[in-house]
């Protein structure tokens, strides 16, 4: 039953690196997040080996460059229950240049032919899980669902929408030999 609301760069809502449980909390983050692939800036972060995150009738809205919704890394097993997630973009800075290097990428790789600026989800790390029902999940451009420098996780979407909303972008990226399950989608 709590809200969390920031205007401003860089902060994340929760970050969680034992087991816990969040329900009925509504997060509204506006403003640049820094790494989508550290989870700074993102509006929750799972990690760690052991980690079990629950979310239960979560609803988290960010605008912001690299803004993500939901970052799981590093092993830990994040589940999305009876939630809402949505990301918009934000404004890149000026002196921004585009880059496929993690540390400092903050925008769709042009090669993928893609644009937008903030993911929804991220999956990273060895053995990571994320897993989503009955929810609702959209970004604006980029990607919806992702697993990014990862090796073997898996990421699955139950009785789940999924979208983009005004932008070019995926719905579900998989590499590092991820497993994916899309059932009611």
């Amino acid at each position: 039953g709590v809200t969390v609301q920031s205007v401003g760069e860089c902060f994340s809502g929760l970050f969680a690196a034992s087991s816990y449980s969040l329900r009925n909390v509504e997060m509204d983050l506006v403003g640049n997040g820094r790494s989508d692939f550290s989870g700074y800036g993102a509006a929750v972060v799972g990690t760690g080996q052991g980690t079990t995150l629950e979310l239960d009738g979560v609803n988290i809205t960010n605008s912001g460059v690299v803004r993500a919704g939901v970052v799981a890394r590093d092993g830990a097993n994040v589940i999305v229950k009876n939630s809402e997630i949505q990301t918009g973009d934000g404004q890149l800075p000026i002196d921004y240049v585009p880059t496929v290097d993690t540390e400092q990428m903050r925008s769709a790789p042009w090669m993928l032919g893609l644009s937008g600026n903030a993911r929804a989800v991220n999956v990273l790390g060895t053995g990571t899980k994320a897993s989503f029902i009955n929810s609702s999940v959209a970004s604006e451009g980029w990607g919806v669902l992702s697993t990014d420098s990862c090796v073997a996780p898996t990421l699955a979407a139950i009785n789940t929408q999924l979208s983009i909303n005004g932008g070019d972008g995926y719905g579900s990226y998989a590499c590092g030999g991820a497993t994916q399950h899309f059932l009611g989608c």
